[in-house]
């Protein structure tokens, strides 16, 4: 969703970028391709219609229209509009009781049971809660209950399902949860195809035997517009308090499930970045919307890289590459840490000026050499990586290849592309500098 809006946005705005001045008829012809993209993006009609009027009128009372070199103006106001439509400020979960307790809630097939485990490791990993228990309130799909153990067997979160009816299952986990000193409860609530008035009485009495501090809409990024009409039956009955968007990393538009804080007033909480379990962000309209207009992410950047890089690794691979003792083992082991924050793909649009000026074409290269390399000096000994000397050697050679299954070349281009850049670390001069400060 963010590629197709960045791209269609990006291209909408080049004109503005080599022009000195943005007359009416520019102003008239670019936000009228912004509203194309965002309709052909699902964005709600009226959330369109309010934001190119917002624009418009903003631009216009700035006298933009007359001004010399406005671009930069124009992209603030742009990014303020499409920062209100997702939702101002990100807004944190209320982890003010102990026990915590939240509700998940949506339609059947939106990734609720998969959230509620996403939800407790991420709560888990940012040290917001350390016992946590899982309620399985689904009693009418089949397997939801045996799927939602699986799932959380493999993170060892504990599981409650003790009970003949969601409500009084609902009423022993609480029960049990305050006996046993759990701080976080999640309930997985049944979701129907479509909405009916028996799903929702029972949502009311569950909410009503629990108390919960969260009440939370799940929904595909795949949904369309009819999403916000369910969205809004939802909260009538039962009063949200948040929403998690999953599935936001497959080619949905998503301009649907962005609607929802805008039509409803609904904060999106979270989002669902993958399959994994980890897969789970928070939600923040600013960076969303730096992306969108090509502006890149750099503290999502620097987040990922805090959680998932070893830092202790990193430094004693700086102080070996800038003292020349980088070695192929070196260099299999900075590619492992450059894995760890990302695709590189998605690594380029959260840098500033990056985003959309990098080919494609390029960049799946980039991935397509890196994973050859892995696979060679995996074929490696532990002596070859650390003395590639040895690699002129032609057995050594016939070796690697017949265990890594690549070719001559690719092997050759890995060797030049070592050495070409060992000799430029041996070039880098560090006599003026102390390391240790400049690594840090």
């Amino acid at each position: 969703m963010l590629d197709f809006l960045t791209n269609r946005i990006q291209s909408s705005l080049k004109k503005i970028q080599k022009s000195v001045t943005i007359n009416e008829q520019d102003l008239t012809e670019i936000t009228r391709e912004i509203r194309l993209a965002l309709l052909e993006a699902d964005v709600n009609l009226f959330v369109v219609k309010d934001f190119i009027n917002k624009v418009k009128t903003q631009v216009l009372k700035q006298g933009l229209t007359s001004k010399l070199n406005p671009q930069q103006e124009f992209l603030k106001i742009l990014h303020q509009n499409l920062v209100e439509i997702l939702g101002i400020n990100s807004k944190s979960l209320n982890f003010t009781k102990n026990p915590t307790i939240i509700m998940l809630v949506g339609l059947q097939g939106s990734g609720k049971t998969t959230t509620v485990v996403k939800l407790a490791v991420f709560a888990r990993k940012k040290k917001l809660a350390k016992k946590i228990l899982l309620v399985a309130c689904d009693t009418y799909r089949p397997a939801a209950i045996e799927q939602l153990q699986q799932l959380a067997k493999q993170v060892s979160i504990d599981v409650f399902h003790s009970g003949k009816t969601p409500v009084e299952i609902a009423k022993n986990a609480v029960i049990y949860s305050k006996n046993n000193n759990f701080d976080l409860v999640i309930f997985d609530t049944a979701g129907r195809l479509s909405i009916n008035e028996e799903l929702m009485n029972e949502l009311f009495e569950i909410k009503k035997t629990i108390h919960p501090e969260e009440t939370i809409f799940v929904l595909d990024a795949l949904s369309g517009q009819d999403i916000i009409n369910v969205a809004q039956i939802f909260n009538q009955k039962i009063t949200l308090t948040g929403a998690i968007i999953t599935k936001l990393d497959s080619n949905a538009r998503a301009g649907a499930a962005l609607s929802i804080t805008n039509l409803l007033k609904i904060p999106i909480l979270l989002i669902g970045t993958g399959e994994k379990i980890a897969a789970l962000e928070l939600f923040y309209p600013n960076r969303i919307a730096d992306r969108i207009l090509g502006m890149g992410d750099v503290m999502s950047l620097l987040e990922q890289a805090e959680e998932n890089i070893d830092k202790k690794a990193v430094k004693k691979l700086s102080h070996r590459m800038f003292s020349g003792q980088f070695n192929l083992d070196d260099l299999l082991n900075s590619l492992a840490q450059i894995q760890k924050i990302g695709r590189f793909s998605k690594v380029i649009k959260m840098i500033p000026g990056l985003s959309g000026k990098i080919d494609q074409d390029q960049i799946d290269d980039v991935e397509k050499k890196m994973g050859l390399y892995k696979i060679l000096i995996s074929s490696m000994t532990m002596e070859e990586r650390k003395k590639p000397k040895l690699l002129k050697n032609p057995s050594r050679r016939s070796r690697i290849l017949r265990g890594s299954g690549r070719s001559n070349a690719e092997f050759n281009r890995l060797i030049s592309e070592f050495e070409s850049m060992s000799k430029k670390m041996s070039e880098f001069s560090l006599k003026n500098l102390n390391l240790d400060s400049f690594i840090k």
